[in-house]
């Protein structure tokens, strides 16, 4: 008889639009690959899915009701949550479940406390760089951390890291892996490449519209640039709750047509393929899986060299530049290199796709592979 297949469960709040919600998706297409028989558990329904799953890939929902936040001092209510967290995760019989996201993964271990099968936690921030909720759950992640077989890092330099900080805890890095590439655009990635058409060069940016992204510090740079390059143009893929701060920012500048921001598009591979020069402007970062994205669809790419991801995606001087993170003058210089250098950003945009496999599905989804000791 054939052996049964390894039960893998991944457990997320939500399939929205992220980066870590992305990463799921994508590992747990290349573990379906591999031969686990894969889960996704969320606890927001389907219905609220941004980015869809593979057909190999099951899919649960907690079975929480519509509210299913609580208060740290509503005992009975965080009782229910983990309770029905718990009876979610053991209907999946997994041999072993990771969980994604500051938040989730505590709870996930209190949950899951005296099951047998092998537990991880996928911290998607730079836990030096990015602080907890606030200090009942960082208590709570010192506590809880040491139950995991394994604390999973975007990087083995963040899993060193925290390994000196937290000697208890099992740190290992292994990255986000790079989506399968789709250049084919839907109805509203047509729309918006149409208008990208009638300007001759344009930088791209993506991520959230917040703090950590850096688009007020990308913006200032990219205003020192504009009387100088007026060929190029600025896109901005993403939402989120600074879109009324950095649209007043581009008023002031006098660059409100200059820079286009259409929200989330749900495929920017095929958005990018179309521009010229991919920015990463990030405070931090946990890996920026946007930058290997673009480097994947071969856009040569300008990063700030911030903590922590750039300079293990970039090549620098290969496949982009990496300028000192926070300095604007630095990141304007940079983009002025290549934007000004056509055959410069030809031959880096050759080397590029490498990405494809340094970050690749199948190559992440081996390493998983190997620590989760193979299918079955």
């Amino acid at each position: 008889m054939p052996l049964a297949r390894k039960r893998i469960t991944l457990f997320i709040a939500s399939l929205g639009p992220g980066g870590a919600e992305r990463g799921l998706t994508v590992l747990a297409a290349g573990l379906a690959r591999r031969g686990y028989a894969v889960t996704a558990l969320t606890w927001v329904p389907e219905t609220n899915d941004f980015y869809p799953l593979a057909p190999s890939v099951a899919r649960k929902r907690v079975a929480i009701g519509a509210a299913y936040r609580a208060a740290w001092f509503d005992i009975a209510g965080n009782a229910r949550r983990l309770s029905r967290m718990r009876s979610a995760l053991l209907e999946t019989e997994p041999d072993a479940a990771i969980s994604y996201l500051d938040g989730t993964n505590e709870l996930f271990l209190l949950a899951t406390l005296g099951c047998r099968f092998r537990k991880y936690v996928y911290c998607q921030n730079d836990i030096a760089q990015r602080p907890h909720y606030d200090s009942r759950w960082a208590a709570l992640r010192r506590m809880t951390y040491p139950l995991a077989h394994g604390v999973v890092f975007l990087d083995s330099e963040q899993a060193q890291r925290a390994n000196v900080a937290y000697p208890s805890w099992n740190c290992i890095g292994i990255p986000n892996p790079v989506p399968d590439l789709d250049f084919e655009p839907g109805e509203s990635e047509r729309a918006l490449i149409e208008t990208l058409v009638e300007r001759r060069r344009w930088l791209v940016a993506m991520g959230r519209l917040v703090p950590q992204k850096g688009f007020d510090m990308l913006f200032a740079a990219f205003a020192k640039l504009a009387p100088s390059f007026p060929d190029w143009n600025l896109l901005i893929l993403g939402e989120g709750k600074l879109r009324q701060t950095l649209q007043k920012q581009l008023e002031v500048a006098g660059l409100a047509d200059r820079v286009r921001m259409p929200g989330l598009v749900r495929n920017p591979h095929a958005v990018m393929r179309r521009c010229d020069l991919f920015v990463l402007s990030s405070r931090y970062e946990g890996q920026a899986l946007a930058l290997a994205e673009a480097l994947s669809c071969g856009l040569p790419a300008v990063s700030f060299d911030c903590p922590s991801g750039p300079r293990l995606i970039v090549r620098d001087g290969v496949d982009g530049l990496l300028a000192e993170a926070n300095n604007v003058e630095a990141l304007a210089e940079a983009l002025a290199t290549l934007m000004r250098d056509d055959v410069r950003r030809a031959s880096m945009a050759k080397e590029a796709p490498d990405a494809r496999e340094r970050f690749g599905a199948d190559r992440i989804a081996a390493v998983w592979d190997d620590l989760l000791g193979g299918a079955p």
